[in-house]
């Protein structure tokens, strides 16, 4: 989660760190690297049977849906 992993490789630390979560981010993006303003967050809990792939699969459903549900407030000014 940020702001705690930032660059390339968020999934790949929080897992390789035995984090018990991570998580995705809704964020404006700017030239420098996640230097934008945050919107809205989600997070996931991490299992011992999770690896990148499980991850990012579960990750890109919760981000699909933490978007649908951002983009209006974002669109409109108020987020």
């Amino acid at each position: 989660m940020l702001p705690k992993y930032r660059g390339g490789a968020p999934i790949q630390y929080s897992i390789i760190n035995g984090d018990a979560e991570t998580g995705i981010t809704i964020m404006e993006m700017v030239k420098a690297m996640d230097a934008g303003d945050m919107y809205a967050s989600a997070t996931l809990p991490l299992t011992r049977q999770d690896d990148t792939g499980s991850v990012f699969e579960q990750l890109s459903l919760i981000g699909r849906d933490l978007l649908l549900d951002t983009l209006p407030s974002i669109i409109d000014g108020s987020a």
